[in-house]
C-alpha cells in the first residue's frame, strides 16, 4: 500500500476538501451537480481505502472521457426491459457509477417485490472498483462489505463485470 506523503514538499489534503475539488472538476465536464458528487466520492472513496489504482489518479483519464471520448456527461441509465426480477439497464452511454448505482437501486425494489432480482447493465463505461452506496459513500474500509448496500436493505447483493463493459447486479430479498 502507498503511504503519503512521501516526502517534505508532497502536501496531505482532507478526504472532503479533496471530494469537493474533484467534484467540482467532473460538474465543470458538464455532469450533473448530483453525479458529479456520486463520482468524486467513489473515487475518494476508493484512495481512502488504498485503492489507489480506482481513486483520484483517474481524474485526469475521467475528464478525457467525459469530454473528448465520447462519454456522455449528462448520461441516464434507463431501463429497457423488466419482467419480474430480471432488469436490463442501458447505461445511457454514462459513467459506470452513475449506470450501476441506479441499477443497484432498481434491482433492490424488484427483489423486495419478487424476492429476488438481477439487473445487467449494457451502455455505460468505467465504474471504478464499483463500490458506491445510495448515498455515495461505503459504509466500512472492508472489501467484504462490497454488497452492504443490498444487505442495508435486506437483500442480498452481487456485482460482476465483463471486458465488454456490461456490469451485472443481482438482490435475493431472501423471503
Amino acid at each position: 500500500m502507498a503511504v503519503y506523503p512521501k516526502s517534505e514538499t508532497d502536501l496531505r489534503v482532507s478526504a472532503s476538501r479533496l471530494n469537493g475539488v474533484v467534484r467540482t472538476v467532473f460538474a465543470r465536464c458538464g455532469m450533473s451537480d448530483e453525479d458529479a458528487a456520486l463520482l468524486a466520492e467513489s473515487l475518494v472513496r476508493a484512495d481512502l481505502r488504498g485503492v489507489h489504482s480506482h481513486g483520484v489518479l483517474r481524474v485526469p483519464d475521467y475528464v478525457k472521457k467525459l469530454t473528448k471520448e465520447g462519454v456522455d456527461p449528462r448520461g441516464r441509465p434507463r431501463i429497457v426491459s423488466e419482467r419480474a426480477g430480471a432488469i436490463v439497464v442501458d447505461g445511457g452511454n454514462s459513467m459506470g457509477q452513475i449506470s450501476g448505482s441506479f441499477a443497484m437501486k432498481r434491482a433492490i425494489e424488484k427483489a423486495r417485490e419478487n424476492s429476488i432480482a438481477i439487473a445487467v447493465v449494457r451502455g455505460s463505461n468505467h465504474s471504478g472498483d464499483g463500490l458506491v452506496h445510495d448515498d455515495g459513500r461505503e459504509r466500512e474500509h472492508d472489501r467484504a462489505r462490497r454488497h452492504q448496500r443490498a444487505a442495508d436493505h435486506g437483500a442480498l447483493g452481487r456485482v460482476g463485470k465483463n471486458r465488454r463493459h456490461q456490469s451485472s447486479v443481482d438482490c435475493n430479498a431472501g423471503r
